[in-house]
Order: structure tokens, then sequence, then C-alpha cells
């Protein structure tokens, strides 16, 4: 999803792509509307799911909710405000630096825990004055909120 370790122009995954895509949309509309970027990235370890984006690499053990407006969120996750793609790519680094790995005698990466970028996105009609929210994986949420 992300690309190989030494990313180049033609090799950056799905992630960066569309990162750009959504700030490159964002801009293009600025006239008409104004968007509003957070991100939250969490992990899955143990069964439990932790916070990769707190400032000292240890969180209280968050919960998932399902919820009929939402959708299943992590409510208490840190949600940070980004402005443009390089912004999401220091913050994922910072969670890959804060994710849990443990080593089996057979493989070195294989206990490594699952994480999850969410990007939330508000967009405001500077016309009309309504508001969209969403927040996805950032490939889905792109088709959703500019299709």
């Amino acid at each position: 999803m992300t690309g190989p370790k030494d990313l180049t122009e033609d090799t950056l995954g799905v992630n960066y792509r569309a990162l750009s895509d959504l700030f490159l949309l964002a801009e293009k509309r600025k006239d008409t509307f104004q968007y509003d970027v957070s991100v939250q990235m969490i992990e899955i370890y143990n069964e439990q799911v932790r916070d990769l984006l707190v400032a000292d690499g240890f969180s209280k053990r968050l919960e998932i909710r399902n919820s009929s407006q939402t959708g299943l969120n992590v409510p208490d996750a840190s949600l940070l405000h980004v402005t443009k793609p390089s912004d999401v790519i220091d913050l994922m680094n910072v969670g890959q630096r804060n994710r849990a790995v443990g080593a089996t005698a057979l493989n070195d990466r294989s206990s490594r825990s699952h994480s999850c970028l969410t990007v939330h996105v508000q967009g405001k009609d500077l016309t009309s004055g309504s508001v969209l929210r969403g927040c996805d994986v950032i490939a889905s949420l792109l088709v959703k909120l500019f299709p």
C-alpha cells in the first residue's frame, strides 16, 4: 500500500498517490469548498487497540465503536489536523516507529501489529453552507467525497 522502502516518484504506493489526489482535488475546489483534513493511526496487537500517534508512544487502551451515524470508529484515538501530503507521511512515519513488533523463531516480522491509517475529511460548500463529512481508509474515501 505504501510502496517499497526506497520510494521514488514511479514507485509510490496507493496510499501516497491517494493522499496527493486528495489534497490536489481540495486545492482545485478551494473557491467553492473548504476542506478540513485530519488523520488517526491505530494498531491492533495482541487483541488490543493502540493509538500510534501519541507523543510518548504509549496510550490507554482504546475501543472500537460502531455507530449507525459514523460507522466503525475509535473515538479516543488522536485526531491530528494535516494540510498537505507530507504532513500525513510524517505522521505515518511516527506511527510506524511506535508500532509493536515481536519476533518468532521462524520469522522476525510475523508478529507485527496490524496498523490502520484513517483519513477524516470535512468539506463545507461555500455557496450553500452545507457540510459533508467522511472518514475511511484513503482510497475508498476519495471515491466517496470526490466522485
